[in-house]
């Protein structure tokens, strides 16, 4: 009952950076040609890029920020470097790391949709799989023929697949389109038509990628929540995401990816407290606002720059407990009199969930006229569950008939809390609060 259901072995992937120059007007003798010779060619490439790889100084490999061989001098990109692991048939596999890590290309790897340069990737069992945008789907059939495609790739029978259509049309909310070719989709109706029919089909293995944040957040929370029921059904789950708290919640099992290799293995809040603390993965909140998208419109350009601290470290991760300190830069032409400032966090979906206005905390923050200079908010314990957060700034002048913001840039920065046992009880990473944690004090009378 134990089996594994994947298992991958040294799995490695190579990428030349760079475009081909195009070969125009190339007669059928030449194409022949070199048709008969690229398998010599190829050959020749991996050796080379072989004997390259076992001379190159380790510390050569990494890119600021990325991984594999510096493209720019050597044109080759390691996305994945020898990953081996296994999955066991009902378990839920999470996995975390930066952007650039190698997670979406292991589950490519896995669906089969690209092959490894090396190693071997072995799955006993049907799989559906959930990736970016456009996977999966044929554009020119209707949303009604790709279920029924899907079914069928999948072995299931044409009146397994009937059973499950009306299913897999409610869950999506796709009844008035389901006959409409999916190339004319958005990519929310895609995404909602693409988890409904991989959550609902009699597949072994599912395999998710970061696609949920594509859907609004009211679908999203549904998608969690037939995860949920998927799993309490023993199918087998891989599940990539920048959310940890989603990762610490649906998964038993999570492994971290860095420049294309695991390095850290087990426990969803073990391996997340890793992520949150390793100097390679700790990632700077250093943002320019300049030209933020959010800022509110009719604003001036006064904010510049924001960056979050952790216990005195920068960072854009945090722990329950954890103090936050907040450093604005603003800078602005004619000085501003009787400056305020306010800070808002807030949930993916926008729901504040606390503010920090200066003129209540600190009325005399900058007394007189100003021009630029930074702000600086520190709150000293952090009361968030595990979770992915924004930052609200807004900047303003009382000294006008009618006060209103001069800047303002709605979820300007975001950062993430995850799972840690701030109460020491050992059930801090098990137990789900709500959206924040407050101290109780307890007492019990009784015989």
């Amino acid at each position: 009952m134990h089996e594994s259901v994947i298992v991958g072995k040294d799995i490695s992937k190579l990428y030349r950076i760079g475009l081909r120059k195009k070969q125009a007007n190339r007669t059928f003798r030449e194409t022949l040609a070199d048709s008969l010779m690229s398998p010599i060619r190829n050959f020749r490439k991996i050796r080379q890029l072989t004997r390259f790889e076992e001379q190159v100084n380790p510390q050569d490999r990494m890119l600021p920020g990325g991984n594999g061989v510096n493209p720019g001098r050597n044109g080759i990109l390691w996305a994945l470097k020898n990953v081996s692991f296994e999955v066991k048939r009902g378990e839920v596999l999470g996995i975390i790391g930066r952007n650039g890590s190698g997670k979406s290309t292991l589950l490519k790897i896995l669906s089969r949709i690209t092959e490894p340069t090396g190693g071997d990737a072995r799955i006993y069992g049907s799989t559906s799989s959930i990736l970016e945008v456009g996977t999966g789907f044929h554009p020119e059939l209707t949303g009604r023929e790709n279920i029924f495609l899907n079914g069928v790739i999948m072995g299931m029978k044409k009146k397994r697949i009937e059973e499950k259509f009306d299913e897999i049309v409610s869950f999506a909310e796709m009844d008035k389109f389901i006959d409409t070719p999916v190339k004319r989709y958005s990519s929310g109706m895609y995404v909602r038509l693409a988890f409904s029919v991989a959550a609902h089909l009699d597949s072994d293995i599912m395999i998710v990628d970061e696609v949920l944040a594509v859907g609004d957040a009211a679908f999203q929370d549904k998608c969690l929540r037939k995860m949920d029921n998927v799993v309490q059904h023993g199918r087998t789950i891989l599940f990539v995401s920048h959310n940890l708290g989603v990762i610490e919640r649906l998964c038993g099992r999570a492994i971290l990816l860095h420049e294309g290799s695991i390095i850290a293995e087990g426990k969803p809040s073990e391996v997340i407290a890793q992520y949150a603390e390793h100097p390679l993965l700790e990632r700077c909140a250093s943002n320019s606002l300049v030209d933020h998208p959010n800022r509110k419109e009719g604003s001036e350009i006064i904010l510049r720059e924001a960056k979050m601290y952790r216990n005195g470290q920068e960072s854009g991760t945090f722990r329950p407990g954890d103090s936050m300190k907040l450093a604005v830069s603003f800078r602005r032409d004619q000085p501003i009199s009787q400056m305020t400032f306010g800070i808002a966090i807030e949930n993916a979906a926008g729901q504040r969930l606390s503010a920090f206005p200066s003129t209540v905390q600190a009325p005399h923050l900058a007394p007189g006229r100003v021009r630029e200079g930074k702000i600086i908010c520190e709150i000293p314990c952090l009361h968030l569950s595990p979770g992915t957060y924004y930052v609200t700034f807004l900047i303003r002048s009382l000294n006008s008939p009618h006060p209103s913001d001069l800047d303002r840039i709605n979820q300007a920065i975001k950062f993430t809390v995850v799972a840690s046992d701030y109460f020491g009880s050992d059930y801090g990473t098990v137990i789900k609060p709500g959206v924040y944690f407050e101290e109780a004090k307890w007492d019990f009378e009784g015989r």
